[in-house]
């Protein structure tokens, strides 16, 4: 089943129904950046950025994986070539390398298009009833200089045309960091008293067998 979002979200609400999700991802992708960076530093050789990405996307799954347990509703895809998609509640998202807040163009993955393009499906998760996914989201990963992380965006997307050479969005947010978030001191009483429900890995369906970013 697919459908279009019937309105466009606002930013800030998304922003607050994410921020249980947020201090997870912002930890794994700064270790993810780290051992990414040691690698090279081990072979001392500098950073060769196509082989950069993937390993960053290796270490942000395994991270993923072992903190399966951290935040409720919370559960991982399994997606080909160590791609990232998680599910938070209705929210499908797609976690991409990009150098701003600019979502990366599509290109022929018709997967890519249709999620760009706010096509819906279903969450099915076995032993769980399905589940409508109302709503498709990105998280954008940038690094600095140095190759360590820089910041998160935020993007809701809005539409891929068929040719797959750009991608608009509805808007693009910076995440803020956990450590200068109040809200996120506020939070952190609440937060480890969570069911702690763990992370289910789905089995990719064939439409995603795709070439990650």
């Amino acid at each position: 089943m697919s459908m279009q979002t019937p309105q466009t979200p606002d930013p800030d609400d998304e922003l607050q129904h994410l921020a249980p999700l947020m201090p997870l991802l912002f930890e794994g992708f700064e270790i993810a950046t780290e051992r990414a960076c040691q690698f090279f530093e081990a072979e001392s050789k500098p950073v060769n950025g196509a082989l950069f990405a993937p390993l960053v996307r290796y270490h942000v799954r395994e991270f993923l994986q072992d903190k399966g347990q951290v935040v409720d509703d919370f559960d991982r895809e399994e997606m080909f070539n160590n791609g990232l998609c998680v599910t938070f509640g209705t929210r499908r998202i797609r976690m991409w390398k990009a150098d701003d807040d600019t979502l990366p163009p599509p290109g022929s993955s018709l997967v890519k298009q249709s999620f760009l393009s706010q096509q819906l499906s279903w969450s099915l998760l076995d032993g769980q009833s399905p589940r409508l996914i109302t709503l498709n989201l990105v998280i954008l990963w940038n690094v600095d200089g140095q190759y360590r992380l820089s910041t998160l965006y935020l993007v809701c997307p809005k539409w891929a045309p068929h040719e797959g050479l750009a991608a608009e969005a509805y808007w693009a947010r910076a995440i803020p960091h956990p450590a200068t978030s109040i809200d996120a001191v506020q939070r952190a009483p609440s937060e480890t008293k969570s069911k702690d429900l763990p992370i289910e890995i789905y089995e990719a369906e064939v439409a995603d067998i795709e070439e990650a970013q």
